[in-house]
């Protein structure tokens, strides 16, 4: 399946009963994260960051030494569908890591996009941006 199509299968960020259930019906497999990795085209290390996995758990994932678990299932799909709003509002997938990568109002330490190794981080990064949009400001 190409990313795209895959990414269409990705239900709103907001939308929890869709993200419920295809979570429960349909199991996210090596396909999404490679989606995940080469949309963003990111590296290893901020990968298993954003997914809160070691790197030999990446590399047995790539490898299909092991199936990827529920909670990294549920992390790639929140991900992608956080990606996907912000490629929608933003334009493309530059201008959404440019966001991402800006420093965070509420923790100067932090770029917006460390906050995605959460499930509430990515929540959290979701209403910034939304009330960003929303105020004009991005």
């Amino acid at each position: 399946m190409k990313d795209e199509q895959l990414l269409n299968t990705i239900p709103e960020i907001t939308n929890y009963t869709e993200i419920y259930l295809l979570l429960n019906k349909k199991e996210i497999t090596y396909e999404y994260l490679c989606c995940l990795k080469r949309i963003t085209k990111i590296n290893n290390n901020k990968l298993t960051d954003w997914l809160n996995i070691s790197t030999r758990t990446l590399r047995q994932f790539v490898n299909n030494e092991r199936e990827i678990d529920n909670h990294t299932q549920e992390r790639i799909v929140l991900i992608l569908s956080l990606i996907k709003y912000g490629t929608e509002k933003l334009g493309s997938m530059e201008s959404f890591k440019k966001w991402l990568a800006k420093m965070s109002s509420t923790d100067t330490s932090k770029n917006r996009g460390d906050y995605l190794c959460y499930y509430s981080g990515i929540y959290f990064v979701h209403k910034i941006l939304e009330k960003e949009i929303h105020r004009g400001k991005n």
